[in-house]
C-alpha cells in the first residue's frame, strides 16, 4: 500500500510544484555563475587557471553528494513506505490488536519505524550541511584568489575594477552554492519522475470493452471448458496452473479441492481473467473468454469470496451498487438469504449505513449480504472461493442450503475448505502443485483409499 501511495503523494507533489522551480533556478544560477566568472577575470584572465582546480573540486563535491543523496532518498522512501503500510495494517486490525492486548507491541513497532525514518532524515540533513561547508570553503577560496590577484596586479588594474572583481567573487560563493544545490534538487526530482514513470510500465489488464460481444443472454447453460490451460502470476515466476483440461457440464456442482498452494484460487482467478493464460483457452458456452471484453465476461459471472467485499455506504448500495434492481427484487433476495428479518429490525432498513469493510456487521452477516448480492444477479455461473471458511458451522449450513435451493439452474464451482459441504456434488477435482491429480464423483474418490481426496476426508473424520 505504501509503495502505491508514495508516488501519488510526495513524488507527484515534487513533479507538480517543485520540479519547474528547481529547473528554472538551476539555469538562472548557471548563467549567473558564468557572468560572475567573466567579471572576476575581466582584467586578470590568469585567475581562471587558479580557479579551474576549484571548479573541479566543485564538480567532485556535486557528484559525490548526488550519488549519496540518491541512495539516502531511496532508503528514506522505503522507510516512509513502511510507516504508511504499518499504519494501514494497524488501522484495519485495530479490533484484533485490542482483543489480544497487543497495543504495546504495535506502539513499539510504530516508534521503531518512525525512528528509522528519522534516522534517514538526519542523514539527509547531515549530507546537506556537508555540502554547504564545502561550497562555502570553495567560494571563499575564489574570493581569496581575487584579492591576491588584485594586489599582485595593482599597478595594472584600476582600483574600481579590482573592487568590482572582488565583489563578484564574494557573490559567486552564493551563486555557485545555489547552482550546485539546484542541480542536486533537479536530479532528485528526476528520480521522482522515474518512479512515477515506472508505474506506467506495470502491465495492465486487457481491454474492458471489445467489438466482439456475446449474445445478451450468454451464458445460458454455464458449460465451462479449460483446454490445456497454463498460467503464471507474472513473468519470471513458475506456472501456478499446468495443463489444466476440464469439461464442466451446465448446471453441475463442481468442487475444487487440494492442499494449501495447490492452485485452487488461481483457477477462480483464471476464470475471471484476473490472471491471463500463457497457454490454452477457457470457454463458457462455446465462447472463448479471451475474445470478449473483461466487462462482458465478469458481468456475467458471480463470485462469493472468502473475505466479503463491503463498501462504506447504505445497505442498498452494497447490494445493488449499479442501481439495476427494484426494491421488490432486493427484498426478495434478502428473504432468500435469511436477512429480511434482520434488515426490517434496522431503524433505516435498506438505507442502514454500512461501515468500512462492514465493521458494524458480524462475519456471518457480511457473508449473507454477499450471498444476497449474488441472489440478485442470479448468473448462470457461481464461484464460491472458500466462502464459508471463516464463519461458524451453523451459518455455513444455512448458506449451503440457500445455494442448493436458489442456484439449482446455475453451474456452481466451489473451492472447498470443508469437505462435508461438497460430499453431494456432481464432480470433485483434486489439484496438486497446479495440476489435476484426481477427478470424479465424491463416491468414486472415497472408494479409493489411496487417493488424495480420501486422505483429506480422513483428516476431517468423514471416513
Amino acid at each position: 500500500m505504501g509503495q502505491t501511495i508514495n508516488p501519488f503523494a510526495e513524488d507527484m507533489n515534487l513533479i507538480d510544484s517543485e520540479i519547474y522551480f528547481h529547473f528554472r533556478r538551476t539555469f538562472k544560477n548557471f548563467f549567473a555563475s558564468i557572468v560572475s566568472l567573466i567579471m572576476v577575470s575581466l582584467k586578470t584572465p590568469l585567475i581562471l587557471l587558479a580557479i579551474l582546480p576549484i571548479i573541479v573540486v566543485y564538480v567532485w563535491c556535486q557528484r559525490l553528494y548526488i550519488a549519496s543523496l540518491r541512495q539516502l532518498r531511496h532508503v528514506d522512501t522505503g522507510a516512509r513506505t513502511h510507516i504508511i503500510s504499518h499504519f494501514a495494517e494497524v488501522y484495519n486490525g485495530t479490533a484484533v490488536i485490542r482483543a489480544f492486548g497487543a497495543d504495546r507491541h504495535f506502539c513499539r513497532e510504530s516508534r521503531r519505524r518512525l525512528d528509522a525514518h528519522n534516522a534517514c532524515q538526519y542523514a539527509l540533513l547531515v549530507s546537506k550541511q556537508w555540502l554547504a561547508v564545502w561550497l562555502e570553503l570553495l567560494g571563499y577560496s575564489i574570493v581569496l584568489l581575487s584579492a591576491v590577484f588584485a594586489v599582485a596586479f595593482r599597478h595594472t588594474v584600476d582600483a574600481g575594477v579590482a573592487a568590482l572583481a572582488i565583489t563578484y567573487a564574494a557573490n559567486i560563493t552564493d551563486v555557485m552554492g545555489r547552482f550546485v544545490r539546484g542541480v542536486t534538487d533537479t536530479d532528485t526530482d528526476r528520480m521522482a519522475v522515474e518512479r512515477c514513470l515506472a508505474l506506467t510500465q506495470i502491465p495492465v489488464e486487457a481491454e474492458w470493452y471489445k467489438e466482439v460481444k456475446p449474445v445478451t443472454d450468454w451464458p445460458t447453460m454455464g458449460c465451462i471448458e479449460f483446454t490445456d490451460y497454463c498460467t503464471k502470476y507474472r513473468e519470471g515466476l513458475d506456472l501456478v496452473l499446468k495443463d489444466i483440461t476440464i469439461d464442466l457440464k451446465g448446471r453441475q456442482r463442481v468442487a475444487i479441492v487440494g492442499r494449501t498452494g495447490a492452485g485452487k484460487s488461481s483457477l477462480a482467478l483464471a476464470l475471471f481473467r484476473l490472471i491471463e493464460p500463457t497457454a490454452g483457452t477457457v470457454t463458457i458456452d462455446g465462447v472463448d473468454c479471451s475474445t470478449i471484453g473483461l466487462h462482458d465476461l465478469r458481468s456475467r459471472l458471480t463470485i462469493i469470496p472468502q473475505d466479503p467485499a463491503l463498501f462504506s455506504g447504505s445497505l442498498r448500495y452494497n447490494l445493488d451498487p449499479l442501481v439495476q434492481y427494484s426494491d421488490r427484487k432486493i427484498w426478495r433476495a434478502l428473504k432468500s438469504a435469511h436477512l429480511k428479518t434482520f434488515v426490517e429490525s434496522l431503524e433505516r432498513g435498506l438505507n442502514h449505513e454500512i461501515a468500512e469493510n462492514g465493521q458494524n456487521l458480524s462475519a456471518g452477516q457480511k457473508q449473507l449480504v454477499c450471498l444476497a448480492r449474488a441472489l440478485l444477479r442470479r448468473t448462470r455461473v457461481l464461484v464460491l472461493d472458500e466462502a464459508t471458511a471463516a464463519i461458524d458451522m451453523k451459518t455455513d449450513d444455512k448458506i449451503q442450503q440457500i445455494i442448493r435451493k436458489e442456484f439449482q439452474f446455475s453451474t456452481i464451482i466451489t473451492i472447498a475448505h470443508r469437505l462435508n459441504t461438497i460430499i453431494d456434488y456432481n464432480l470433485v477435482i483434486v489439484l496438486n502443485n497446479g495440476s489435476i491429480a484426481e477427478s470424479g464423483t465424491p463416491e468414486q474418490l472415497l472408494a479409493d483409499n489411496t487417493s488424495i481426496f480420501y486422505s483429506m476426508a480422513k483428516q476431517e473424520k468423514l471416513v
